[in-house]
Formats: C-alpha cells, structure tokens, sequence
C-alpha cells in the first residue's frame, strides 16, 4: 500500500493545524494578525467567506431607538420600510456594520433573566480606537454608560445600554 503523502498533508491541515490557526486569530487584533476583516474572508480558515453584516433586535418604540442609534452612538439611516401597521423596521450603520431596528405588533421582550441565562441578543460589541472620546461623547449625550478601567486606571471597555435596554460593548485595540 502506497501512502499519499499529499493527500495527508493537505487532511492535516484542514483537520489541525488550520482550526487552531482560526481559533488563535480569532483572539489577534486586526495589527497582529496583519490582514484586514475583507482579507480574511478569502483565507482558507474561512471557507465560507462570511463577513459580519448586521445584528437585529426587536424594538417596542422603532423611533426612539432609530433617533438614539442615530444621536448619541452616531449611526446613520440607511433604510425604512412599513409593511401596514403589523409591520415596520429601520436599519442605522456605522461603516462596516449594520443594525436591523424591527418593529412589529404583538411582539413583546421576555423577562429579564441573570447574565448568559437570558436568550436573545446578549449585546453587540464595537472596537473603538478613540474609547476615551466615546465614553466623553455618551455621558454628554446622557446615555446609560459604565466605563470598566484596566489596571492602570485607562478605559478599557464601556458598556452602554438603548433605550429599551439592549446591550452594547465598547472595548479598546
């Protein structure tokens, strides 16, 4: 029996070596890594080329929630459809991603549960370069933020809450 040696090559690294090259740069910031969210779409850690696009969170007041992701995290309208009154949903974005703002009647939020128990959007997180200007811009906007310090006493993360309360993360690189 002849052995392929090619063929166990290329087994070994579908199987190993590329999953935990996946695992570790899922854990890189975008300088350690080298490449660019649009270059890692065409990487064979990501056969499927999938690139994050949008988060969707059911809303009771589409308005106020589209005038606040507007105002106070600076995001833009880019869409809005009304399909009758059963029916109407908003997407802001910020370059690079997008949330889907959706009104729709009967809908309702569960009970609040404890942390990770709770199903649904946990919370959406962004990178920020210019965290210290975030948290500046969202406490004058009046907006429900908690700043979490590192050991040197430096912003290291924020942690901001819409107005139906929907969580959303800010770290720094």
């Amino acid at each position: 029996m002849r052995l392929n040696f090619g063929f166990l090559t290329t087994l070994y690294l579908r199987a190993v070596a590329l999953p935990m090259v996946s695992v570790m740069m899922l854990f890189m910031p975008d300088g350690v890594s080298g490449q660019t969210g649009s270059q890692r779409t065409t990487d064979l850690s990501n056969p499927l080329h999938l690139v994050a696009d949008h988060a969707t969170a059911s809303v009771a007041d589409l308005e106020k929630e589209e005038k606040w992701y507007v105002q106070v995290l600076g995001f833009r309208e880019v869409n809005h459809i009304r399909r009758g009154t059963e029916f109407e949903a908003c997407r802001v974005a910020v370059p690079g991603f997008n949330i889907d703002l959706v009104r729709q009647k009967g809908s309702k939020r569960s009970e609040k549960g404890a942390g990770n128990l709770e199903q649904g959007w946990l919370h959406v997180v962004f990178k920020s370069s210019a965290i210290d200007q975030a948290y500046a811009a969202l406490t004058a906007a009046h907006a429900d933020v908690k700043a979490e310090r590192d050991p040197h006493g430096g912003i290291a993360r924020l942690i901001v809450h819409d107005p139906e309360g929907n969580e959303i993360e800010i770290f720094t690189e």
